[in-house]
């Protein structure tokens, strides 16, 4: 996963202590967290209740967090790279968006500018 961000322009960290979170596999450009999870250590009850414990400690850091399973980084990158391209395009939209909204009044912005 660290390579295929690399190759799509991307700032990747490794290993990356975060406080109130602990450590998380990648952080991508500042925002994205990336933890690539696996059956031996996520199959358990106990460890998916962790892991979404910690998936809400980073969204209130800010971040958000995505979870793509071994199988799929391994067996299908074909799928895994369309599907990442699209989170990092749906961020880049997102920020449009919220420059084109008219939030501050309360009305959602018309849907031909939010097609911008």
């Amino acid at each position: 996963m660290r390579l295929l961000f690399r190759a799509l322009g991307c700032r990747v960290e490794v290993q990356v202590q975060l406080a109130g979170v602990g450590r998380v596999d990648l952080i991508i450009d500042g925002w994205l967290i990336v933890e690539c999870d696996s059956r031996a250590h996520h199959e358990d009850w106990q460890s998916q209740l962790r892991d979404r414990r910690r998936d809400i400690a980073a969204a209130g850091l800010g971040y958000t967090t995505i979870r793509p399973v071994a199988e799929d980084i391994y067996y299908h990158p074909d799928e895994i790279l369309p599907a990442m391209k699209a989170i990092l395009a749906a961020r880049e939209a997102g920020r449009v968006r919220r420059r084109n909204s008219t939030r501050s009044s309360g009305r959602s912005a018309p849907s031909d500018v939010l097609a911008q």
